[in-house]
């Protein structure tokens, strides 16, 4: 057999197959020799033309243009975030009407939006539950809330109306 000298395989006359990885002198495969892998300075690795520049630069100013419009409103995310909730809860809590966002268009698209209102009345909701865990379940927190809130409104109102006539 041709080539069987040492232990390789047939591959060919005087030739024997190596089948051991060359090691350095650290234990590891020898490296590639650094100059067969550097790359020109220049020659550029990928070519663009001005057309692309544009079109990138254009992506790059919707992008802002969109996360600075939704910036301004207080999405789903925000709200639960603002809140301290999940997303989930919020889910549950619209779909039980303890909030209802308003449907407003945001560059187009129909996007449930929130109020400051809706945020703190969120809050006190949760601050609500917390303070009575098990005891109350959110629709009872929430009338509870909206009950505080009309109490404490017509109290500053007639307060107003006295302060206003004296």
């Amino acid at each position: 057999m041709l080539g069987s000298e040492g232990g390789g395989s047939d591959l060919g006359a005087g030739f024997v197959h190596n089948t051991q990885t060359p090691r350095g002198s650290t234990g590891g495969p020898i490296s590639s020799p650094t100059v067969a892998t550097r790359r020109d300075p220049n020659r550029s690795i990928r070519r663009t033309d001005k057309g692309s520049e544009q079109r990138l630069r254009a992506s790059q100013l919707g992008a802002a243009a969109v996360q600075e419009a939704f910036a301004k409103v207080i999405t789903r995310r925000a709200f639960a975030d603002r809140v301290g909730i999940h997303a989930t809860t919020l889910r549950r809590w619209e779909t039980d009407g303890i909030v209802t966002p308003d449907l407003v268009p945001v560059l187009g698209i129909r996007t449930m939006v929130f109020t400051e209102t809706d945020v703190a009345f969120g809050r006190a909701v949760k601050q609500r539950l917390e303070e009575r865990p098990g005891r109350l379940s959110v629709r009872e927190a929430a009338a509870q809330v909206r009950e505080q809130h009309k109490t404490s409104r017509s109290r500053r109102d007639a307060r107003d109306a006295r302060d206003a006539g004296a």
